[in-house]
């Protein structure tokens, strides 16, 4: 389409983007129970051992920003977006670390719709095209997300 049709056209491939007031979607469950957290309630991560391509909502707004203040033409080229491949079982255990009096149970099911959705994480081709790098590891992106739910909660 570039080419053909002088179009400049860049994509992000977003995977689970998380964050406060993440409220439809699919994907709201991860938001959902941060929220859960920040309220002090117990929480349960269904799916334990499943692997998520966690995207936290402020490092994908960064990116968007980049590409399109950039000067570079996108010519096409797709990006997986930012963020990190772990498991329920791993955001559970950040949980547990921030908020220790917390009840944080973690469980053995397995999301079919997303099962085996989490192969290809690698972001390094923006990172090198855009002279950017990921600021927002999933520790950072909780703490992050339980302190803004504790804001807007009051």
């Amino acid at each position: 389409m570039a080419e053909t049709d002088g179009l400049d056209i860049v994509g992000l491939r977003l995977s689970v983007v998380y964050g406060a007031g993440r409220r439809r979607g699919y994907m709201t469950y991860p938001s959902e129970r941060l929220r859960d957290a920040a309220l002090g309630e117990a929480v349960t991560m269904r799916f334990g051992d499943q692997r998520l391509h966690w995207q936290y909502v402020e490092e994908v707004a960064e990116m968007t920003v980049t590409a399109l203040l950039s000067q570079r033409r996108g010519g096409g080229e797709v990006y997986n977006a930012f963020g990190d491949c772990r498991s329920w079982r791993d955001a559970a255990a950040i949980l547990r670390s921030l908020r220790p009096e917390l009840r944080v149970e973690v469980g053995d099911e397995v999301d079919q719709a997303l099962a085996g959705t989490v192969e290809d994480c690698d972001s390094s081709g923006f990172a090198r095209n855009y002279q950017q790098n990921r600021k927002w590891p999933l520790e950072k992106g909780i703490a992050d997300t339980l302190e803004t739910y504790r804001s807007i909660i009051g």
